[in-house]
């Protein structure tokens, strides 16, 4: 499927739900016509005054998903639209919320609107380009749109309408002048000198053109619930819809969409990444580890005796080497897999394990743990042969109703007693270890990340015993 016939069905799909919704809009606002046009009035009204707030919120909040101070002088702009239409549908006639005023205060506050929404989106992509900041802009409309309330309310506003005579003929230029300033601004939307998305300008001049329309429509009306006035406010609310449209969906559903994809396309470069790594580390890994042993088994051929120092400290270095590499494998395999917690049977785990020929492994449980049980029973038998110089190592696995238990129990030289409580921390190797004192705290954070729980139960001359705890794995 290609990109671009990707983006026409999201489109598509995007659209249905906005038709539906328009249709049950439609029709609920036909029925209320019927029953009473004030009801109808009110309600398209405040659909739009709803629309034109949100689109205010919305953008004064998310002015940092956006750079272009367009979006932000249109919600500023919408805002006071909103207010000045706020108070026309209160004034309407009927409501009885402006006793005294008649049908020449709502006229007057429709035309006082549409000169600041026309004006507005003339005037707003020149603003724009000389960086006016968003908050001067809101003082200086504040400022204007008390003005020309204040000018309405004290009697100073020309009369738009007269009861029997119909709209003035300052209405009815008004209304021209304003389609005038819309044409103008569609020719400056329609410019490609300013820093709009090519889909948000189409929708923002679709917008000037259905408020155009609406303005024709309230130049024909005599009656202030007739047929052209109702048609005029359908197209109305329309308008503020493509304009929430081609304004919010640009300046915030777009640059977190993008933001979104930047994040997916980094994740996947990331993994890529680390599989590489993972790959050539393991390659490394391989080879390091195969010349040091070679090298260890070339010294270990030769007596004891016929080591001088240098030999031993050589030797010494490998076999710290070695360690350190085993390490850093078990560290990576527990960041890997710590998370895979599967029900596992013990006796085949046991399987695995070193030095067969010493050990004895008795009983069987069916116990929640991953592949990283075996580094850590590895752990604790190469400790008790090499540290301990153990010959004979019993594991038993023991179910409860709960847990299963499995007993590591060397005959080794043991562990001396003041080293009880350090044996699991970071770091800690006890004297003449060639190892790094990571062993047990891989062993430890392995069985935790199991939900486990791992002891030193006694250690003394006679050997000594380790227990693990995990989840029982019932049934499965």
């Amino acid at each position: 499927m290609s990109h671009q016939t990707s983006n026409r069905i999201s489109s598509l799909r995007n659209v249905v739900p906005f038709a539906l919704a328009s249709f049950m809009v439609i029709l609920i606002l036909s029925l209320t016509i019927n029953y009473s046009y004030l009801l109808f009035h009110s309600l398209v009204e405040i659909y739009s005054i709803i629309i034109a707030f949100s689109l205010f919120i919305i953008i004064w909040n998310t002015q940092n998903l956006s750079e272009n101070n367009i979006f932000q002088l249109l919600g500023i702009a919408y805002f006071f639209v909103a207010v000045v239409d706020l108070l026309h549908t209160l004034s309407y006639s009927g409501m009885g919320v402006f006793p005294g005023f008649g049908a020449d205060l709502p006229t007057q506050l429709w035309v006082i609107g549409r000169y600041l929404e026309s004006f507005s989106l003339l005037t707003i992509p020149l603003l724009a380009k000389r960086g006016i900041s968003r908050n001067r802009y809101f003082l200086t409309y504040s400022s204007i749109t008390a003005l020309l309330l204040v000018s309405v309310f004290a009697g100073l506003f020309p009369p738009a309408y007269v009861e029997g005579s119909g709209l003035t003929l300052f209405k009815i230029l008004s209304e021209f002048v304003i389609i005038f300033i819309l044409a103008l601004a569609s020719y400056v939307y329609s410019r490609a000198n300013h820093a709009l998305p090519k889909d948000a300008k189409i929708y923002l001049i679709a917008a000037i053109f259905v408020t155009i329309a609406a303005e024709a429509a309230f130049t024909l009306y005599v009656d202030v619930y007739g047929f052209a006035n109702m048609i005029g406010h359908y197209l109305k609310l329309l308008s503020f819809y493509l304009v929430y449209e081609g304004t919010v969906s640009y300046a915030l559903t777009k640059p977190v969409s993008a933001l979104f994809s930047d994040l997916k396309n980094s994740e996947r470069n990331l993994i890529e990444s680390n599989a590489a790594l993972k790959f050539a580390l393991d390659v490394l890994q391989h080879d390091v580890r195969n010349s040091l042993h070679i090298a260890r088994s070339y010294l270990d051929l030769r007596d004891e005796e016929s080591l001088d120092g240098q030999l031993v400290e050589v030797r010494n270095s490998i076999e710290y080497a070695i360690n350190t590499i085993a390490d850093a494998s078990e560290i990576e395999e527990l960041a890997h897999s710590s998370n895979i917690r599967n029900p596992i049977v013990l006796s085949k785990i046991f399987d695995y394990l070193p030095f067969k020929s010493r050990l004895n492994m008795e009983g069987d449980c069916c116990a929640y743990a991953g592949a990283g049980l075996v580094s850590v029973l590895s752990n604790l038998i190469d400790n008790a042969i090499k540290h301990g110089s153990a010959n004979e190592i019993t594991l038993q696995a023991k179910a409860t109703p709960e847990k299963c238990i499995i007993t590591i129990k060397d005959n080794g030289s043991g562990i001396p007693k003041k080293y009880h409580d350090r044996i699991f921390e970071e770091g800690f190797a006890g004297p003449g270890s060639p190892g790094r004192g990571q062993g047990l705290y891989i062993a430890r954070e392995i069985i935790q990340q199991y939900r486990g729980r791992i002891e030193l139960v006694e250690s003394d001359s006679t050997g000594t015993t380790f227990r693990i705890e995990l989840d029982k794995a019932e049934g499965e």
